[in-house]
């Protein structure tokens, strides 16, 4: 049973180089010292147990590494695309057509808060201080779904 455990966490520990995240891994390295406590009788024996195995295992995990070829494992590891305005991928808030409106503080802007622009309510952050409710606002930049807004002279 011990050595099950074992092999199943070493096995884990080598599917985390596939499907990255950490959970395998660590539930790999957590039954392999758990599977080592049970077959060694010390302390000492366990840690040199311990020492082995992760040695061990590292050394397959470098050469594996090198034989597998770089770019499946870039592929695989590494996300190489990017979805950028450019090539046609908006965010689902395109919010840029806001800069320059004008609207009214529907909340205490603290900094952050909600603000009625064009007939529509945005999350909003004040640029430098607090703005009270019904207070004019201007949309000054807009970066994504950040939209940073300056309190107007005048109430509503």
């Amino acid at each position: 049973m011990n050595s099950l455990f074992l092999g199943i966490g070493i096995a884990l520990i080598f599917a985390e180089l596939f499907v990255p995240g950490g959970v395998l891994g660590t539930v790999g390295a957590i039954m392999v010292i758990w599977a080592l406590t049970l077959m060694t009788d010390t302390f000492i024996g366990l840690l040199l147990a311990i020492l082995v195995s992760f040695t061990i295992i590292g050394i397959i995990i470098y050469i594996l590494i090198k034989i597998i070829p770089k770019e499946r494992m870039r592929n695989t590891l590494i996300l190489s695309s990017s979805l950028n305005k450019d090539e046609g991928y908006i965010s689902s808030k395109d919010l840029q057509s806001y800069t320059g409106k004008v609207g009214i503080a529907e909340s205490t802007l603290r900094p952050t808060g909600k603000a009625k622009i064009e007939g529509r309510i945005l999350d909003v952050v004040s640029e430098d201080k607090l703005i009270e409710k019904g207070k004019m606002v201007k949309v000054t930049y807009v970066d994504g779904t950040k939209v940073l807004v300056r309190e107007m002279e005048g109430e509503k």
